[in-house]
C-alpha cells in the first residue's frame, strides 16, 4: 500500500498506531496526543477492534441465552465465533457492525478538521477477526484496509515475545498473543509501516521516533 507524504514540515493529520496487546499504544497515544495539544492541534482518539455495535449486542446475547464458547477480556466476556458454525455469516455481521464505528469514530472527526489518532483502527480489527474467525473474513479484511486512508502515517510497535509477557500479566490467551505478533509484522510489511521495536526501545526513545515521523520534532 502506498501511502501520500505530508507536504514537507506539516505535521500528519491521521496517525495510525498498532501491534499486539501490551507493546505499549496506550501510552505513545496519550504522550502523542499531548504533544499535539501542546502544539495548538484538536485532536481526537480513535479505538476500534471487534465486536462493535450489532456484533456486540447478538454475542451478549447469546451468550446470555448459555452459548458455552466465551473469550474473556478483563471483566468482559464475549463469544468466540471461532466455533461458530456459520463463520460467513458472522463475518458479514462484523463487517457491517463496524461501518456505523467508523463513520463516527473516523471520518466525522477527520471531516471536522481534527489531527485524529488511531490507538486502534481496522489493522486491529484484521487481526482480531482473523484470529476469532479466520479466512471466512478475509474478503472483509481487504476491504477494510481500503478504508485507511493514503495520507495516513502508520506506526507499528513491535515486540519480541518474552518482553511482552514479562511486561504485564497478559488477559489473552497465549496463542493470541503469538498470533498478533505476526499477523501485525505482515501487516506492517504489506501497508508500508513504521515499524517500532518497544522491547529493545524505552518509552521515551519510541516517542521521540514516533514524533519525528509526525513532523513534530
Amino acid at each position: 500500500m502506498d501511502t501520500v507524504k505530508t507536504p514537507e514540515n506539516e505535521p500528519n493529520k491521521i496517525v495510525i498506531l498498532f501491534g499486539a496487546d501490551g507493546v505499549g499504544k496506550t501510552t505513545q497515544v496519550k504522550l502523542l496526543t499531548n504533544e499535539y495539544r501542546r502544539r495548538g492541534f484538536k485532536n481526537v482518539v480513535c479505538w476500534l477492534r471487534g465486536r462493535h455495535s450489532l456484533a456486540y449486542l447478538l454475542s451478549k446475547l447469546l451468550l446470555f441465552l448459555g452459548w458455552p464458547h466465551v473469550v474473556y477480556e478483563r471483566d468482559l466476556s464475549f463469544m468466540d465465533s471461532r466455533k461458530l458454525s456459520s463463520k460467513r455469516l458472522w463475518s458479514f455481521i462484523e463487517f457491517i457492525s463496524l461501518i456505523p464505528i467508523i463513520l463516527t469514530r473516523f471520518y466525522l472527526p477527520r471531516l471536522k478538521g481534527n489531527v485524529l489518532i488511531a490507538e486502534r483502527y481496522v489493522p486491529a480489527t484484521v487481526v482480531f477477526n482473523s484470529f476469532f474467525i479466520g479466512e471466512e473474513f478475509q474478503p472483509y479484511s481487504e476491504i477494510l484496509l481500503r478504508m485507511i486512508p493514503p495520507e495516513s502515517l502508520l506506526i507499528h510497535l513491535d515486540s519480541c515475545q518474552d518482553a511482552l509477557f514479562a511486561r504485564r500479566e497478559q488477559d489473552w490467551p497465549k496463542e493470541f498473543i503469538e498470533f498478533q505478533l505476526k499477523k501485525y509484522r505482515r501487516l506492517a510489511k504489506k501497508l508500508g509501516a513504521v515499524s517500532i521495536n518497544t522491547s529493545v526501545k524505552s518509552v521515551l526513545e519510541t516517542h521521540r521516533i514516533i514524533i519525528a515521523k509526525c513532523n513534530l520534532d
